[in-house]
């Protein structure tokens, strides 16, 4: 079978309904930007986005928040499933908007009476998003993960811009779905942005021992035109 769901997808900078018409989207969530728009102010980038994200309604926004709270950054990682609700209005009409009905890191369902309009409340139900058969969903890394991560982060990085990269770049850093650099970025709850010092910590190291280690691999922790999360 040849789809042709490409065909119709809409010529916009964010995910659509009508980009639900084939049916539901599971998204994973790779970022969280929050700007100062009335209309948008949340735009949530997920894995194959395409440079489309989600920017969820009003709505969709206090249901994420009753559920995983108002801290962006724990979203990072987290998946949901969306799918489009042909009884949206807008101006009256029914013109079918994107609603939320699973979430990932929630242990039960949860069913929550959100305001649609002014003076105006919806039922919405949203359900714990299962794994893939076969996988789990990764969890948040305890305290003293992130600890022992920052300490083999600080120790590699007191040993030079090499070291530091190839910790950067290790299996174990990449075993653990990234959640290391996470951390290191400052992207999980609880933790704070280390990558600048870390990095000053390993040019400083270079700078003692005399050594010159320019070089700039592809995915180099110290590129710092595009940080790795």
């Amino acid at each position: 079978m040849t789809s042709i769901l490409h065909t119709i997808a809409a010529k916009s900078d964010q995910l659509n309904a009508d980009d639900l018409i084939g049916g539901d989207r599971t998204i994973r969530v790779t970022g969280v930007r929050v700007n100062t728009s009335e209309e948008q102010p949340v735009w949530i980038q997920f894995e194959g986005d395409n440079g489309k994200p989600f920017k969820p309604c009003k709505t969709m926004r206090r249901l994420l928040i009753r559920v995983w709270g108002d801290d962006s950054a724990a979203y990072v990682g987290r998946s949901m499933t969306l799918y489009l609700d042909p009884d949206v209005k807008y101006g009256g009409m029914k013109v079918g908007g994107i609603r939320i009905s699973h979430l990932s890191h929630m242990e039960a369902p949860q069913s929550f009476f959100l305001a649609e309009t002014r003076g105006k409340k919806k039922q919405h139900t949203v359900t714990p998003l299962a794994a893939p058969q076969g996988q789990q969903m990764p969890a948040e890394p305890t305290a003293e993960e992130i600890n022992a991560v920052l300490h083999d982060a600080e120790k590699a990085a007191k040993r030079g811009k090499a070291a530091f990269t190839a910790w950067w770049n290790s299996e174990k850093v990449k075993a653990n779905d990234n959640w290391a650099r996470k951390v290191v970025n400052g992207l999980l709850p609880g933790t704070e942005i280390k990558l600048d010092a870390l990095q000053k910590m390993a040019v400083q190291a270079d700078l003692a021992a005399t050594e010159d280690d320019d070089a700039v691999t592809e995915d180099d922790p110290f590129n710092t035109s595009e940080q790795a999360a």
